[in-house]
């Protein structure tokens, strides 16, 4: 099936590839990242990063529909879907990292 993953990362692309000195085949893999995927598990670069908000499910996303990813300033991902808040992760990312 389809999968859709949405999140953040700190770092340039250029930076990802100079640093990670490795092909990235899945977003996860990025350096500096917190990652949702379509199960709602938030997953990321940062070991033990595995977050699980069952409010999240993209596969109920429909044609039209616009997903917004925003992180607030306690470090918490937020999804909302048309303006409306769908889930949330405490993902602890940083308020220095340039996301």
């Amino acid at each position: 099936g389809e999968r859709l993953d949405i999140g953040v990362t700190s770092l340039s692309p250029w930076e990802q590839l100079s640093r990670a000195h490795r092909q990235v085949a899945f977003a996860e893999d990025l350096l500096s990242s917190w990652v949702v995927e379509s199960s709602g598990l938030l997953v990321g670069s940062h070991a033990g990063l595995r977050i699980r908000d069952s409010r999240w499910d993209a596969r109920q996303l429909c044609v039209g529909d616009v997903v917004g990813v925003e992180v607030s300033e306690s470090g918490e991902l937020r999804l909302e879907v048309n303006g409306e808040l769908r889930a949330s992760w405490r993902a602890q990312i940083p308020k220095e990292a340039r996301v």
